[in-house]
C-alpha cells in the first residue's frame, strides 16, 4: 500500500484471497518467491526471462483458501477453478507472463515485491454448525472476509448498514428472501445484497454451498463471536494468515 501511495498518484495496494473451487490431481499455483532467493537473484532471473526456478509452487485442492498480501507473487496454474475477493484496487504488477504480449512492469512490480518466505499460505478456516446448517470462516482481514455457508433447510443473515454482502452460490438451488419480495437462486449465480437491507433469508430447495464476502469490523464480526463460541485466540488469529500482514494479531493483545 505505501508503495502503491507513493508511486501511483495516491493508489492502494491489492491484498487478495483465493478459494479454490476446482482443481486436478496435482494442480499448483504460484504464491510467493522461493526459500533460496533474493532480490537481487530474483531481479536477475526476471530481467533473463528466467523466472520459474525463483518461484514457490504450493499444491491445491478444492476446499483450500490461500491468502495473497499485496506484494506477494501469485499465478493460477493451469485447470484452476478458483473465486477470488480483493481489496478495492486495479494495480497489478506483471513480472513475467509465460511468452504472451502483454505489459510487463519489472521495475516497480521488483520494488513493491514482499520477499518473506511463507511455507504454508493456506488458512485452515474455523467451522461452527447452525442448527442443519454450518458456516465456516474462511479469512479475515480488514479488507475483506470470506465465509462459506451451507443451506440445508433455512439460514438468516442481516445486513446491518456496514457492509454490503456477496453471495456467490457454488452449489444448490434455493432463494433468498428480503423485506419487500423474493429471488431465486443457484449455481453459478452471484448477488449483491445491499448493505441496508437488513434481515434477509436464505432457504435451499437443493442443498446450498454458498461463498459470502464483505468488509468486516474484525472485532465485532470476528473476534467477538468467535470467542462467544468458546474458539480460542490462537485459532482466530489463524483466520488472518502468517507473519506481519496479519490484521487480526494487534487486536488480539490486551484482549
Amino acid at each position: 500500500d505505501q508503495y502503491a501511495r507513493q508511486h501511483e498518484g495516491g493508489q492502494s495496494g491489492k491484498t487478495e484471497a483465493w478459494y479454490i473451487i476446482a482443481a486436478p490431481p496435482g494442480a499448483q499455483l504460484i504464491c510467493g518467491v522461493s526459500q533460496n532467493t533474493s532480490p537481487q537473484r530474483f531481479a536477475e532471473a526476471v530481467r533473463d526471462g528466467n523466472l520459474e526456478g525463483h518461484l514457490y509452487p504450493v499444491a491445491v485442492s478444492p476446499g483450500d483458501v490461500i491468502f495473497l498480501p499485496a506484494g506477494r507473487v501469485h499465478a493460477v496454474g493451469e485447470n484452476i477453478c478458483l473465486y477470488e475477493v480483493q481489496q478495492t484496487s486495479d494495480l497489478t504488477y506483471r513480472l513475467w507472463d509465460w511468452g504472451r504480449p502483454r505489459e510487463l512492469h519489472l521495475e516497480k512490480g521488483l520494488a513493491a515485491i514482499d520477499f518473506h518466505f511463507v511455507p504454508d499460505p493456506k488458512v485452515e478456516g474455523i467451522e461452527i454448525s447452525i442448527g442443519d446448517n454450518s458456516k465456516k470462516y474462511l479469512i479475515a482481514c480488514r479488507f475483506f472476509t470470506v465465509e462459506l455457508l451451507t443451506v440445508r433447510t433455512s439460514f438468516q443473515e442481516i445486513c446491518d448498514g456496514r457492509s454490503f454482502h456477496i453471495l456467490t452460490v457454488l452449489e444448490g438451488e434455493g432463494k433468498i428472501f428480503f423485506s419487500n419480495g423474493q429471488q431465486d437462486i443457484r449455481r453459478g449465480e452471484s448477488i449483491l445484497v445491499p448493505a441496508t437491507t437488513g434481515t434477509y433469508k436464505l432457504t435451499a430447495s437443493v442443498p446450498l454451498r454458498i461463498l459470502k464476502s464483505y468488509v468486516p469490523d474484525l472485532r465485532q464480526d470476528i473476534i467477538l463471536p468467535l470467542r462467544d463460541l468458546g474458539k480460542s485466540d490462537e485459532q482466530i488469529c489463524a483466520l488472518g494468515g502468517q507473519g506481519k500482514t496479519n490484521d487480526i494479531a494487534p487486536l488480539l493483545v490486551g484482549r
